[in-house]
């Protein structure tokens, strides 16, 4: 499930904590952390700083993120505690690729020229219509 880009001109990320119940589902999803990036008009650069935009669209996306069964040593059904998934957003107006490092060396991104706003890849990646 891609979360829908919200309608600001900035990049950034959040980390989402939840916990997987018995059925591989996710349950209780929280943000952990949540950065945007944004211009230092001191030093004329850009960085990280905390900012909440990203973090509606990000809880809602991760409650379509589906897992297997998780099960303990002794083969029985389980639930997982504090698992977490970062949602990268990247503002196609801009060059902020170069910012997330660990995304542009994705293979998902040859070419820089993909037409979805967040490269996200979850276990079950499943398209989620916008509520008007």
């Amino acid at each position: 499930m891609k979360p829908l880009f919200p309608s600001v001109d900035v990049s950034g990320y959040t980390i989402i904590e939840f916990d997987v119940n018995e059925n591989g589902k996710v349950i209780k999803p929280r943000s952990k952390e949540s950065k945007c990036l944004l211009l230092n008009k001191k030093t004329d650069q850009k960085e990280f700083k905390d900012c909440g935009v990203f973090i509606y669209e990000s809880i809602a996306a991760s409650r379509y993120i589906k897992f297997s069964k998780p099960i303990n040593s002794d083969g029985k059904s389980c639930r997982l505690q504090n698992q977490q998934h970062k949602f990268t957003f990247i503002n196609k107006k801009g060059a902020d690729y170069k910012y997330f490092e660990n995304i542009r060396k994705s293979p998902d991104l040859k070419d820089m020229s993909h037409k979805e706003i967040t490269p996200l890849k979850t276990p079950v990646d499943q398209a989620r219509p916008r509520d008007y």
